[in-house]
């Protein structure tokens, strides 16, 4: 029995760190578009800029939280937040665009 809650354990330490490296990936994304749409027009107004803003900002946020949490080892709560970061990522880009 003391195996099997050992292995949980680490799997659930893995999808944590792998959640968080999502979210670092889906940051750079998202800025990286900001860059990508500014080089393709030239006269780009907020509401255009709107989605990727809220996405930079729910990402960075969401990343914060994560890494906070690591710190005192909640991954059971990192992987339920990591989960909800990633849905409002998706959320923002469907409803937005």
């Amino acid at each position: 029995m003391n195996s099997i809650a050992g292995y949980f354990k680490r799997s659930e330490v893995k999808i944590a760190r792998i959640l968080i490296i999502l979210i670092f990936l889906a940051l750079i994304r998202t800025i990286a578009e900001m860059f990508h749409l500014q080089d393709e027009r030239s006269d780009l107004h907020y509401q255009q800029m709107r989605m990727c803003i809220l996405g930079a900002l729910t990402a960075a946020i969401g990343l914060f939280i994560l890494a906070l949490l690591s710190f005192w080892r909640k991954h059971s709560i990192i992987i339920l937040l990591g989960i909800v970061t990633l849905l409002l990522l998706v959320l923002i880009k469907e409803v937005l665009s």
